[in-house]
């Protein structure tokens, strides 16, 4: 005769006896949950060849994560007296294939249920994929939007490949056929780059930070605007661009004229405070701090 638990071991918070005491433990027993006799089982494979170390998850009707389990060197997998009757929603994945649909099961005591999964090689990881941060040399500062190519050793010439990095400096190019590439990386502001060579693999991936050193040469803004007189653009107006020292003195370092449309552009402008004004002789003043 099988004897089984009516309720869950229930255990009391450690306590400590005095001498004469008389101690009071009051414990509220939970009732074992009924252990029904399911099995879920099925095998796991790639057209007819079995994929061991397969995961097989089973989540709630909402998606949520319950249990999981591996398949065996046959790609079986069991899931014996865990499950409860219900309504379960099975979903299959390994290394290098593609994660299955989800199927939807019902399980009812003493039943076994038999469902199997026919994975597909994820085409995205067949082939190779470089990633990694383009950073700024010497200060390990992420450099966003610089633009990184693959260019084929056959014909440097011809990009095959293109990506740029997010905010964080990261980059990723996936799906890349085997082959030898070469990798170079621009960014305004920086110096040229020497391009890398590197042998892109099936299932190979390549972890690869390039470091871009900042170019003083080009490190100078520009500072542009439109001139108006009662919200009309203003043509053939002087502006004049000041430097402000430390103690706020103004020297003029540029003269530009605004073009048809009211425009003007200073090029070439190091860091620093500065202020715009300008005027149209027997006309009107205008003026505006800016520091770069």
């Amino acid at each position: 005769m099988l004897i089984e638990d009516k309720y869950i071991l229930k255990d009391s918070n450690p306590f400590k006896m005095q001498p004469y005491e008389e101690a009071t433990i009051n414990l509220e027993l939970e009732k074992n949950p009924p252990c029904y006799s399911t099995l879920l089982t099925g095998r796991v494979f790639d057209r007819d060849s079995p994929i061991s170390n397969a995961t097989v998850a089973v989540f709630d009707r909402n998606l949520n994560p319950l249990f999981h389990t591996t398949t065996n060197e046959e790609g079986i997998y069991n899931f014996i007296n865990v499950l409860n009757p219900g309504e379960y929603k099975v979903v299959a994945s390994a290394k290098y294939y593609s994660t299955s649909t989800a199927k939807c099961i019902v399980l009812r005591p003493n039943d076994v249920y038999e469902l199997s999964f026919s994975l597909k090689t994820n085409s995205a990881l067949l082939n190779g994929l470089v990633y990694g941060k383009i950073l700024m040399e010497g200060r390990n500062m992420a450099i966003p939007d610089a633009i990184i190519n693959l260019k084929s050793s056959d014909d440097p010439n011809k990009i095959i490949y293109r990506t740029t990095s997010n905010n964080n400096g990261q980059y990723i190019i996936y799906d890349i056929l085997p082959y030898k590439y070469i990798m170079e990386v621009k960014k305004v502001g920086y110096l040229p780059f020497n391009p890398i060579e590197l042998t892109v693999e099936t299932y190979k991936f390549i972890p690869l930070n390039v470091n871009l050193i900042r170019d003083s040469s080009n490190s100078t803004g520009t500072i542009s605007g439109t001139i108006l007189s009662h919200k009309v653009p203003v043509s053939n107006t002087a502006v004049f661009l000041y430097s402000l020292n430390a103690r706020g003195n103004e020297t003029i370092v540029q003269v530009q004229v605004t073009n048809k449309y009211g425009v003007y552009l200073f090029s070439d402008v190091s860091n620093g405070s500065y202020m715009v004004k300008c005027k149209l002789q027997n006309g009107e003043d205008f003026q505006r701090n800016i520091t770069i």
